[in-house]
């Protein structure tokens, strides 16, 4: 009977171990998330400021002189990091496409906007 056990246990440990790495797998989508954070580092407001990350956009609301705000992101596939906003006078402002991410990258990113644009990105993305 005492030599049953220690199967028993190993079994159990086992089984434990596909539960984790099934709940893993599943989670993954959820788990594997990038922090975008939107830094005003110039001397006017910024209005309506937009991240989009695979075709879903976040939007900021507003941001004044020195403030940052940040969303999370989920990327799917191949997709590009565009920010958009609207600066002095209603000019609009459209990034484009900053930088790319892919479905399992995690991390954060931090940009570093004026009036006139992106002036600086901290990239800090890793693979999930």
């Amino acid at each position: 009977m005492t030599e049953k056990r220690p199967a028993l246990s190993v079994f159990r440990s086992v089984a434990w171990v596909f539960v984790a790495a099934v709940a893993l797998f599943f989670a993954s989508p959820f788990v594997a998330r990038v922090r975008v954070t939107v830094a005003n580092v110039g001397a006017t407001p910024l209005d309506n400021v937009r991240v989009t990350v695979s075709g879903v956009s976040d939007d900021l609301g507003s941001l004044a002189p020195r403030e940052e705000k940040s969303c999370w992101v989920w990327p799917r596939g191949e997709t590009g990091v565009t920010l958009t906003f609207v600066g002095p006078g209603g000019r609009a402002v459209d990034s484009g496409a900053i930088g790319y991410l892919e479905s399992g990258y995690s991390g954060a990113i931090r940009f570093l906007v004026d009036e006139h644009g992106v002036d600086d990105a901290e990239w800090r993305v890793r693979l999930f």
